[in-house]
């Protein structure tokens, strides 16, 4: 007796990925640059809020 055997993703769900994967670069890219520019020292947290 055969067993079936998945070596592919199914069609509906084939260019799923990708997409998700582009959808979250575009959406994470404003908060990465903050976090970056954070650790580098270009932004100030609490200029607006105790500095003024």
């Amino acid at each position: 007796m055969e067993t079936a055997k998945k070596t592919h993703q199914s069609k509906p769900f084939n260019g799923l990925v990708p997409l998700c994967i582009i959808f979250i670069i575009l959406l994470g890219s404003p908060l990465f640059y903050f976090i970056i520019n954070l650790m580098l020292g270009n932004e100030h947290l609490f200029n607006g809020i105790i500095m003024n």
